[in-house]
């Protein structure tokens, strides 16, 4: 279903899910939380340090101040329906977020500006960019940072394949970042702390400053469209439609990755990020994802696994022939070893029981929902 999008566009309406991911102590419990307040879903933003938020609620995650699961949460935003996905961003748990990554839309990667911290943003941009899903960075901390923002940007692009495309600039005022520019709106705003942020005019240093990455952003953007780049090289300004409608197609079709920033402890750029997230969907991702879903439900590697083993048990009785087939399998399949045997032998050994195909149905059905006996985590393959 399609709705205007504020901006001359359209858009697909509807629930979206949104995995908020990134390096380990980046701030994506604290953004969660953030956006959690900003939206109304909670009265109070809570934090981890003081053991109050939504996500991270598990004792083991209270104790060590961290995420150790996925936490899920829902709220809306000017009409539409929104569940976040907070994942773990430690190295030990990635697997719940590559768990998490089929089912949504889009994802938000939270980061700073922290070149120690560029490798696991590479692995985390891999895992996205494989699975084409549309994403945002979100440069949180910008209160803290060290690095001016035009110089972050070279020291994490070499963790993106695609172009990172500056979305804002900050507002500094003696050395603190005071609000941002919003290079698509050619719009200057000034934060306040948990309330929205202010509009000012745009003028000054600001003005040029924004003048420079607002030229840098469109280029970026021309690379992919020609009728952009001829207003360009003629110095033909380009409408404000034009310019959001290349973000959005541009973001959907995983050519860029748009940057927006801000200081989630203070709810400081959440709503920007809502609106640029809501602005950026035109199409609907849900029959494509419920299509992926059955099909690696009837595909997946357990099944097929108890299938082959119970059509090869009734062409082979040998017992030795059943025995070097699941060993096999176990070698290759990433199956608990010792449960997964005795399931594995159970169902080789139907051909000899009565009933067979209501039995054979009824074990490869009852096995599926019993997660001792399932994968504990695909191998890498050489």
């Amino acid at each position: 279903m399609a709705a205007a999008n504020g901006n001359g566009g359209t858009r697909a309406a509807g629930p979206r899910c949104i995995a908020l991911v990134g390096p380990f102590q980046s701030g994506k419990t604290t953004l969660l939380e953030a956006i959690l307040a900003r939206t109304g879903a909670i009265q109070r933003q809570g934090t981890v340090d003081a053991g109050t938020s939504v996500g991270d609620a598990s004792k083991e995650a209270r104790h060590h101040k961290m995420s150790v699961e996925l936490a899920v949460a829902t709220t809306e935003f000017m009409g539409d329906s929104y569940t976040f996905i907070d994942c773990p961003g430690s190295v030990e748990f990635i697997h719940d977020m590559r768990a998490a990554l089929p089912a949504v839309d889009a994802a938000v990667v939270v980061c700073e500006a922290d070149e120690k911290k560029v490798p696991q943003l590479q692995l985390i941009l891999r895992e996205l960019e494989d699975l084409n899903i549309p994403r945002f960075l979100f440069l949180n901390k910008i209160d803290k940072a060290e690095t001016k923002v035009l110089e972050t940007l070279p020291l994490l692009q070499p963790a993106s394949r695609k172009p990172l495309v500056l979305r804002q600039i900050p507002i500094w005022q003696k050395d603190i970042v005071t609000g941002f520019v919003d290079l698509a709106l050619e719009r200057a705003h000034v934060y306040k702390e948990h309330a929205p942020s202010e509009v000012v005019p745009l003028e000054g240093e600001s003005l040029d400053r924004s003048k420079e990455a607002r030229f840098s952003m469109l280029e970026k953007l021309a690379d992919h469209d020609d009728a952009l780049m001829e207003q360009l090289l003629e110095d033909i300004p380009p409408p404000r439609d034009k310019v959001f409608d290349d973000l959005a197609k541009e973001l959907r079709d995983g050519l860029v990755v748009p940057v927006l920033m801000g200081v989630a402890s203070r709810t400081n750029g959440v709503l920007r990020l809502l609106k640029a997230a809501r602005d950026g969907y035109l199409d609907d991702r849900c029959p494509q994802l419920s299509a992926g879903i059955a099909y690696y439900t009837l595909f997946a590697l357990f099944p097929l696994t108890i299938l082959s083993v119970a059509a090869f048990g009734l062409v082979v009785g040998a017992g030795t022939a059943r025995t070097e087939l699941i060993d096999f399998l176990l070698d290759n399949v990433p199956l608990q070893p010792d449960s997964g045997r005795r399931e594995l032998e159970r169902v080789a050994r139907l051909d000899r029981e009565p009933r067979l195909t209501e039995r054979l149905h009824t074990a490869v059905l009852g096995k599926l929902r019993q997660p001792e006996v399932m994968p504990v985590g695909i191998r890498s393959r050489e």
